[in-house]
């Protein structure tokens, strides 16, 4: 049996190919990887930083991760 709650989905129905994105709250240990084909940019940040860079350039941002990071953003900062 699997059992399990995602903090967010999201799914892409339009373009080329469908695609699901499951994302989930934890805490990671490590080094982050200095460069990977899944990352562009990667790195830690505060999350009043992130929120400020949502603001104003959601273009930075993968379209299917933005509501899921404002969802957390709001749920952390209060907004």
């Amino acid at each position: 049996m699997l059992n399990y709650t995602p903090f967010s989905c999201s799914q892409n129905i339009q373009g080329t190919y469908p695609i699901m994105v499951q994302i989930f709250i934890c805490n990671a240990d490590g080094e982050l990887l200095n460069k990977s084909n899944e990352t562009k940019n990667i790195r830690w940040m505060p999350l009043i930083e992130l929120k400020g860079l949502l603001e104003s350039n959601k273009g930075l941002f993968y379209p299917m991760h933005i509501t899921t990071l404002e969802r957390y953003l709001k749920m952390k900062l209060k907004y």
